[in-house]
C-alpha cells in the first residue's frame, strides 16, 4: 500500500481501478545482465534458456519475469531478497547471469561495503517510470496528479530536468536553484 511511487506501468494496479498512472513516463531505469568477465554477453532473452539466471522476488523486469517463469523457455531462476545476493551468486559461479536494474546492483554493492568482483554487463532495456498516485489514499488524485505534470513539463521546459528519453543519469541536469 502506498500513497504515491514512481514506477514501471503495472497492468495489475491500474486494473485494480485504485491508482492513477501519469499519463506519459516522467524518467526511466536501467535494466542490465551481469555475469562474470568473459563469459558470453546476453543481449536477447532466448540467450537465457538452458542458463542459470539470478533474479530478485517480487520484480517484473518490464514484463520479462512471465517469459522467464513459463517452464518451456528451459531458465533456472534463483530468487533472492537481496541485491548483493545476486552479486554474490555471480561471483561465486552459482549463477551464469544476474538480472538486476543498474540501481539496485549499486544498492548490492553499497551492502556488500566493495565494488563487485570480475564482473561485466550489458543493457537489456530501458524501462520507462511513470508516476502512480493511489485513488483511495489521496484526495483529489486526478488534481494532484495535472499539478505533478505541469511541474515536470515546467522543470524539462527550465532545463532542470531531462525528459524521460535520456538515459538515468541524465535526467537530474545540474542547475542553479529553481525558485
Amino acid at each position: 500500500v502506498y500513497d504515491s511511487s514512481i514506477l514501471v506501468k503495472n497492468p495489475l494496479l491500474e486494473k485494480s481501478g485504485n491508482i492513477l498512472t501519469s499519463p506519459v513516463p516522467i524518467s526511466e531505469i536501467t535494466l542490465n545482465v551481469y555475469f562474470r568477465e568473459g563469459e558470453q554477453p546476453v543481449h536477447s532473452k532466448d540467450l537465457f534458456s538452458g542458463k542459470k539466471l539470478a533474479v530478485m522476488r517480487g520484480y517484473g523486469y518490464g514484463g520479462l519475469r512471465g517469459w522467464l517463469d513459463d517452464i518451456k523457455n528451459n531458465v533456472t531462476l534463483y530468487k533472492t531478497d537481496s541485491f548483493d545476493s545476486v552479486i554474490r551468486l555471480l561471483e561465486t559461479g552459482r549463477v551464469d547471469y544476474g538480472l538486476l536494474y543498474d540501481v539496485n546492483f549499486a544498492t548490492g554493492e553499497q551492502v556488500l561495503d566493495r565494488k563487485a568482483i570480475n564482473l561485466s554487463h550489458n543493457t537489456m532495456a530501458r524501462v520507462p517510470l511513470f508516476f502512480h498516485i493511489n485513488k483511495k489514499q489521496i484526495p483529489n488524485a486526478q488534481y494532484v496528479m495535472d499539478q505533478l505534470m505541469i511541474s515536470y513539463r515546467e522543470l524539462v521546459e527550465v532545463g532542470s530536468l531531462a525528459e524521460s528519453k535520456y538515459l538515468p543519469d541524465e535526467v537530474i541536469k545540474q542547475s542553479e536553484t529553481i525558485e
